[in-house]
């Protein structure tokens, strides 16, 4: 734009149609194609009743087959992807030690891979058949009364059970996320530089699995034929849908200080205070241990959010008898000293409840009662009681936990590792002016031998009683720590 300023403008469109399966072998189920009138009957095992042909079969009812009751790619595509992107870099002062950056922009991406091919097993085009005992089947035993080999191949009755199923979203919202940052460096001198800048993004649109079948918690279990006949779409167990509902949002303020050959010193300190929130971490996940009608519960910390992050690196020439000659200096100049230290706060930890199916709604992996500060009392971030066990309770019967996910904190990193070299330059070498350097090497990883839990017992107990140390177990405890103190030898030879 003029001197010492400069502007990038930029505006990115991007078509990302779903993928599709080539041959239109590939169903989901879809809420709006589900015909409750055609919902089957459920005996008091849970087992299905009625007849299965191709228009009472109920492994078919809400099926929208690829290219056929559902768009090719399964879920709408979305083409209005406008991604607008502004940057800029100004020195105030023409020729000064200032220098000021920042940009946002808005990305937009696909969730391809995984969401498709987990819909494969999905009924009509695969399945998984089984066979029961053909003699128990009036219309089918006379047919088979001369293959006796055919009669019992798998023992039991003939039943039919509600089947599991993964399906998407029939919107499926492009995924996208602001992302900005701004700050500057200044340069103290002609081999010092300090930067700091805020980074920052907020996302929208990011993938969870729900459990759209998911019934109605229960303060006592479902009475006969059980949970399945809760569920909102009968004749269907667990329909699993990665819905593109959720959002998360990271900011963090990153310092960084740089001097190069300082007397002999280089060395780099940088430092980050961040912060993480989302509702879900993994790719496409998996799981059904959270309330489907509650998803506000599922936002909280981050599970890879490290608050503090500092990092020291330096390497120095020790100066001392590298002016020297001869034996003086072989013998006693040419050491190094090297290193990077490393500092985190602990990563965040969700604590499980009781084992069992707590809300009597089909579900699992449910997070433990919250009624205290587990971060916080006497006795705790040792070995024996690494948080505050009485900080939690037994969920009740018939609800899902208070806890929010990753409340509790586990131990930092507090790492030194240390290298110490030692030079003998000048070795002669036949046929070479320059002659060899020998390298003699000492490193030390985890100098300190600091013990650094990362692993923990965070399960609750079946009886556990926060009053009644008998029911503890080793719940709380730390159960496995990074390596200890290694010490590493070497030599090299330079020529």
């Amino acid at each position: 734009m003029r001197k010492g300023l400069t502007l990038n403008l930029g505006l990115r469109w991007e078509g990302m149609p779903h993928a599709y399966e080539r041959h239109n072998n590939a169903a989901v189920f879809v809420p709006a194609l589900f015909n409750p009138a055609a919902a089957p009957a459920l005996d008091s095992s849970g087992h299905l009743t009625g007849g299965f042909n191709n228009t009472t079969n109920p492994y078919l009812n809400g099926i929208g087959i690829g290219g056929k009751q559902v768009p090719r790619g399964f879920v709408q595509n979305h083409w209005a992807n406008f991604e607008p992107r502004v940057g800029v870099a100004w020195q105030p002062h023409p020729g000064g030690k200032l220098v000021v950056r920042g940009g946002v922009g808005l990305f937009y991406e696909n969730v391809q891979g995984n969401d498709v091919y987990n819909i494969g097993p999905n009924p009509p085009l695969s399945s998984v058949p089984q066979i029961f005992t053909s003699s128990n089947t009036p219309d089918l035993a006379p047919a088979y009364a001369d293959h006796a080999s055919l009669t019992n191949p798998g023992g039991g009755t003939p039943t039919a059970s509600p089947g599991n199923i993964q399906s998407l979203q029939p919107t499926y919202p492009q995924p996208y996320s602001y992302q900005w940052n701004f700050g500057g460096e200044y340069q103290f001198t002609q081999r010092t530089v300090l930067s700091v800048t805020y980074v920052g993004n907020k996302s929208y649109n990011q993938s969870i699995n729900e459990n759209i079948n998911q019934p109605l918690p229960s303060p006592t279990p479902y009475p006969a034929p059980g949970v399945n006949a809760a569920r909102p779409y009968r004749g269907w167990a667990n329909i699993f849908q990665y819905s593109n509902v959720a959002g998360a949002n990271y900011n963090s303020l990153q310092v960084s200080l740089r001097a190069t050959n300082w007397h002999g010193l280089t060395a780099g300190a940088a430092y980050t205070y961040s912060h993480c929130l989302d509702y879900v971490d993994n790719d496409v996940p998996g799981g059904n241990g959270y309330n489907f009608y509650n998803l506000g519960r599922e936002y909280g910390h981050c599970g890879f959010d490290i608050r503090h992050i500092l990092i020291v690196n330096y390497v120095y020439s020790i100066p001392f008898f590298n002016q020297s000659k001869g034996v003086t200096r072989t013998a006693l100049g040419g050491w190094q000293l090297s290193g990077v230290s490393t500092f985190y706060s602990g990563l965040p930890i969700t604590i499980g409840a009781q084992s069992g199916d707590i809300a009597n709604c089909g579900c699992g992996g449910y997070r433990a009662n919250l009624i205290g500060n587990p971060n916080s009392g006497s006795g705790i971030h040792t070995q024996a009681e690494w948080f505050n066990i009485a900080a939690f309770a037994a969920d009740p019967a018939g609800q899902f936990g208070t806890e929010a996910r990753n409340v509790v904190r586990g131990q930092g990193i507090d790492n030194f590792d240390v290298s110490v070299f030692k030079n003998f330059a000048g070795i002669s070498l036949p046929k070479s002016k320059e002659g060899g350097t020998l390298q003699l090497r000492f490193e030390f990883y985890n100098f300190f031998n600091h013990t650094q839990f990362n692993g923990y017992s965070t399960g609750l107990p079946g009886n556990f009683n926060p009053s009644d140390p008998t029911t503890f177990g080793s719940f709380g405890q730390a159960t496995s720590a990074r390596l200890p103190r290694q010490i590493q030898l070497g030599a090299k030879l330079t020529f």
